[in-house]
């Protein structure tokens, strides 16, 4: 199966616009909705979002008068009476310096039904207590998701295809038993990701997460920042004494959580075919100068773990930079076997990465 490349971005910190957010939220109210039927959540009233929208105004408007914690009794005056224009020309004598105005962004426009006093009662049976634990992990998850939604890069539209009932019935059922905080955090933001384009998820990828490990989670993220553009992890052979060295034999495992496929063993130099390395913004040129068939000690041996269609989907969610010096390891591996080793600069694309083919080996 050919690997899905991922699409390396240079985020300068923008989010996306208010329209796309609320969206987002429409379509998670729609699908807390469907999962858990009417009466459960309601939106926010009017009156409530106008609210909470004139406090945040006027935190901002404070905020670029320079204001520090000292003003605090003033602030609360001011949230109280509204009088800011007076508040503007105080401040503005002392000509404090102002700050750039932040865009406002409503909350999430859903507030969770209170459960019946049985319920929130300590004197609940075990299956209230049970049903009230996996409740909380779902409001856990979906408020990690409205951050995930409120932090969409600018250029990620979000779509008005409604995300798919059976998708919405499996995401819930695997959640509600996560209670571990990191792992929340990771299924909030899979689920902004369909939300914002349902079928980026398969419900294999759903399957594969809900059987991770915090530690094994953790444990992907790390090594991916010694994977390629191509969706390889490519670990050359090198000294004992490199600390790269060793990680040859632990990868095995992320092989039995279903995000790698077994390694490949590779030989590079029995032919004359160059070798293409991408790491982010970078691009690893390998060139064969000598003459083939090629001394036994010019042969270059890596293993390779490809990742799984699911490994690629979750890398995409939170994909780290590589790793400088595991890069200029493979670099020094090549030379040391009598390559031509080249590094260039990838200028940062403007649209999303097209597919490059993995390096090529024998």
């Amino acid at each position: 199966m050919s690997a899905v490349p991922f699409s390396v971005r240079y985020d300068d910190g923008a989010m996306t616009s208010q329209f796309n957010i609320n969206l987002g939220f429409d379509k998670l109210f729609e699908m807390i909705q469907s999962y858990f039927g009417p009466g459960v959540i309601r939106r926010k009233s009017e009156a409530e979002n106008a609210a909470r929208l004139s406090a945040a105004r006027t935190d901002i408007e404070v905020r670029k008068l320079g204001v520090s914690a000292e003003y605090e009794e003033k602030k609360a005056r001011l949230l109280a009476e509204r009088d800011f224009q007076q508040f503007e020309e105080q401040f503005r004598a002392k000509e404090l310096p102002p700050v750039v105005e932040g865009e406002i962004l409503d909350d999430v426009p859903i507030v969770w039904v209170p459960e019946p006093e049985i319920v929130v009662a300590e004197h609940r049976s075990p299956l209230q207590y049970v049903e009230h634990k996996r409740l909380n992990n779902i409001k856990q998850v979906t408020t990690q998701a409205v951050d995930a939604l409120k932090g969409l890069p600018p250029h990620q539209e979000v779509s008005e295809e409604p995300v798919d009932p059976d998708w919405t019935a499996r995401f819930f059922d695997s959640v509600k038993d996560v209670s571990n905080a990191d792992m929340q955090k990771l299924w909030g933001k899979l689920l902004a990701g369909e939300i914002a384009n349902p079928g980026r998820f398969s419900l294999r990828t759903l399957d594969v997460l809900k059987n991770l490990t915090s530690a094994e989670a953790q444990r992907y993220h790390h090594y991916l920042q010694f994977c390629t553009n191509q969706a390889d992890i490519v670990i050359p052979e090198l000294p004992p004494s490199n600390e790269f060295s060793l990680y040859r034999g632990r990868l095995d495992g992320l092989v039995e959580c279903g995000l790698l496929h077994t390694a490949k063993e590779s030989l590079y130099g029995i032919d004359n075919k160059n070798i293409k390395l991408s790491y982010r913004n970078k691009i690893i040129h390998i060139t064969v100068l000598f003459k083939i068939p090629t001394n036994p000690a010019n042969l270059w041996s890596t293993v390779t773990y490809r990742l799984t269609r699911t490994g690629i989907e979750l890398a995409n969610l939170d994909l780290p930079p590589a790793n400088e010096a595991f890069v200029q390891a493979v670099c020094e591996s090549a030379r040391a076997r009598g390559y031509t080793v080249e590094v260039v600069e990838n200028l940062p694309p403007s649209e999303p990465t097209g597919e490059e083919k993995p390096p090529s080996s024998t």
